[in-house]
């Protein structure tokens, strides 16, 4: 019996020491951190963790795209990418994630201020269907919103979760249930418009499934959009009139390189101008949301422009209304190779050259501040055409350079304006020093009071000329004589525009320049300049004297009959869901240094919660040019706040002073997206 006994134990031992050897090399559970390859029933694996690293970053912020510090973990990270849509989404490191477990600082993504969307690519699940997601966040559930999208479906999956505090907290254990047999998921982070941006930080996905291999879909769900190229793009609208609509067939899709440069401000913030990588062709696109795009010089972009609408804003053609999430990143620094033409090469093609990068060769560039803001004039010798510059542009108050220069810029129009713009000052560099260029560089245009004394002289850039400029004209009026490059006389007793024929003579070399003199009557102080203040003359839809603002969305002004301020007639102005509307009167013949009076009445002007409501946004004026308002002219005629609502008839009313070197002022009363006003009985007019 004893025997028996012992024998049994010893067996017992026997087998056991057999198990324990042969599980020495069986594989044990994977954790997420590569220590293994699968896991039993039960058991927590780590399909995909993120921390965002913890190396400082700098600003300019890297964007997720470009960004190569990202700590991916666990059995489904491998292939893992990182895209944004609908605004930038950058990695940052100055403000750490803090306050909840596993919080791991430094750095973190944030989606812009104005919204943006950060979207994690390709996880596999390995297998799994039940999924736990966690991270952490620095905003309420209501402003940041979470889905997910299978590979090879269109569909993205809301993922429900509450968080009720702001500031950083842990959103932890969210439950994902998948369809048997997915393979790969995409998560998105929605993050509404904040007024700081909207962080994220230390998204980890986790299942207690059994695991297996990570197998990749490819993501064809949503990708069936066919691309068009930018050429046939333009093609399908050629309207000749340049004022047709064309909506874009359904499932198309473009590409381009950004050849616009928002962040020098040479271009608005929601317009981006793109070319085709070979730069054979290029299109403005204008995006539906008023705020910052996010893409910037060199970046390749893809654009769904499925049922938009092609179209031309004073000209231009463009796509219009674009919702930012159509476009996404797909790569950065693209170098563009500028097409190399003259100007009488673009002007007689413009079709051809419009939105394309160019570069101009042997230019001068004169403009009468001396500065880039504003319209510049450049000559290559061959012709002349306008160069642009926002005066929001960082370089707009940097003097223009001497001498010729080659300019790479981007071709655009104003109406009949042929124009390029240049994306930042190293878009302009010296030129052939043995280039012969003769430019006429004095202002195109000047006004003078009746019977008084008249005398103007011409200023010329000469490059390589050895000979002595002279100024003609072959239509001199009979008050006026040429002595140099001088213009003298007296001016008639009655009002009139006078165009003069110009040339400037150097040898063989010539130079031409239309050039207007306007003979006005002096105002009288107290005396309204506006034309039809009170709008008592109506044309059509707009009143006499008046027009529509810039703005490529203006609604149509409404005539009013009743409870008028003065007269029988006053407006509405209201912009709609597309924009706003403005309505404007160009005044000429204003002094520097005298006061004027700006007023207006105004009533029922709504203001909507998150937008503005009418205000007066206004500016001087030099030879038709916009000139930015500084100092206490800012809050007078371009305030940053607009105008409370109210019922009754209230009157706007400011003094400004004509600054140095302007000669008309723009009156302008702007009703923002979806707000309103009625206007009557305007005035601008010298101070008594």
């Amino acid at each position: 019996m004893k025997k028996s006994f012992l024998l049994s134990v010893l067996a017992v031992i026997i087998l056991f020491g057999f198990a324990a050897c042969n599980n020495i090399d069986e594989p044990k559970p994977d954790n997420g951190n590569g220590n293994g390859n699968g896991n039993g029933e039960g058991e927590v694996a780590v399909l995909y963790k993120e921390s965002f690293g913890n190396a400082a970053t700098a600003a300019p912020w890297p964007a997720v795209a470009d960004y190569t510090g990202f700590k991916k973990e666990g059995l489904g990270a491998e292939k893992v990418t990182y895209t944004s849509q609908g605004g930038l989404v950058t990695i940052r490191s100055n403000q750490a994630s803090k306050d909840y477990e596993g919080a791991s600082g430094e750095c973190n993504a944030m989606a812009a201020a104005g919204g943006a969307s950060l979207i994690i690519n390709d996880i596999a699940t390995c297998g799994a269907t039940n999924l736990s997601l966690s991270f952490g966040s620095i905003v309420v559930s209501d402003t940041l919103q979470v889905s997910y999208k299978i590979n090879g479906t269109t569909e993205w999956k809301k993922i429900d979760y509450t968080k009720t505090d702001g500031g950083w907290g842990l959103v932890k254990d969210v439950s994902i249930i998948l369809p048997t047999g997915t393979n790969t998921i995409k998560l998105k982070f929605d993050a509404a418009k904040t007024q700081y941006g909207t962080r994220i930080d230390d998204i980890s996905l986790t299942t207690k499934d059994k695991t297996s291999a990570a197998i990749v879909d490819p993501d064809t769900g949503g990708e069936d959009l066919t691309e068009i190229s930018i050429s046939d793009l333009r093609a399908l609208n050629a309207d000749e009139a340049k004022t047709a609509k064309v909506t874009i067939p359904a499932g198309k899709k473009i590409i381009g390189i950004v050849i616009s440069d928002g962040e020098n401000g040479n271009s608005v913030q929601n317009n981006l101008q793109i070319v085709s990588e070979n730069n054979d062709a290029g299109i403005m696109v204008r995006f539906s949301e008023n705020q910052s795009h996010g893409f910037v010089l060199g970046d390749k972009v893809e654009i769904d422009v499925s049922g938009q609408s092609l179209e031309f804003y004073k000209k231009l053609l463009q796509i219009n209304g674009v919702p930012m999430a159509n476009a996404k990143k797909l790569g950065s620094g693209v170098s563009v190779v500028p097409a190399s033409a003259t100007i009488a090469q673009i002007t007689e093609n413009m079709d051809s050259y419009e939105s394309r990068l160019v570069l101009i060769s042997n230019v001068l560039i004169t403009n009468s501040s001396n500065t880039y803001s504003g319209n510049s004039t450049i000559n290559d010798g061959t012709g002349s055409m306008t160069l642009y510059t926002r005066p929001a542009a960082t370089f707009a108050s940097t003097a223009l350079p001497a001498g010729s220069q080659n300019i790479t810029a981007f071709v655009t129009r104003y109406d009949d304006t042929n124009q390029v713009s240049i994306r930042n000052l190293n878009d302009v560099v010296p030129a052939n020093p043995n280039a012969t260029i003769l430019q006429i560089t004095s202002s195109d245009a000047v006004s003078v009071e009746v019977n008084t004394s008249f005398s103007h002289t011409f200023t010329t850039q000469e490059s390589n000329l050895t000979g002595t400029t002279v100024i003609s004209c072959d239509n001199l009026p009979s008050w006026l004589s040429i002595s140099d490059k001088t213009i003298n006389g007296t001016a008639p007793a009655s009002s009139g525009t006078y165009t003069l024929n110009i040339v400037a003579t150097n040898n063989d070399v010539t130079a031409t320049q239309v050039f207007t003199i306007n003979v006005t009557t002096p105002t009288v102080a107290g005396e309204n300049l506006l034309i039809n203040p009170s709008f008592e003359n109506y044309t059509e839809a707009i009143p006499a004297g008046w027009s529509l603002g810039t703005s490529p969305n203006n609604a149509p002004f409404e005539k009013i009959t009743s409870d008028v301020q003065d007269g029988s007639l006053a407006v509405k102005i209201a912009g709609n869901a597309d924009g706003r509307c403005d309505l404007k009167q160009s005044i000429s013949g204003i002094v520097p240094g005298k006061t004027y009076v700006v007023s207006f009445w105004y009533k029922d002007n709504t203001k909507t919660a998150g937008s503005s409501g009418i205000r007066i946004w206004a500016n001087f004026t030099k030879g038709g040019n916009y000139v930015a308002p500084t100092g206490d002219l800012i809050p007078a005629i371009r305030p940053g706040q607009t105008l409370e609502s109210v019922t009754t008839w209230t009157k706007y009313e400011v003094e400004v002073v004509a600054p140095a070197d302007v000669d008309g002022f723009n009156f302008e009363i702007r009703a923002t997206k979806n707000n309103s006003g009625i206007i009557d009985n305007c005035s601008f007019s010298e101070k008594l």
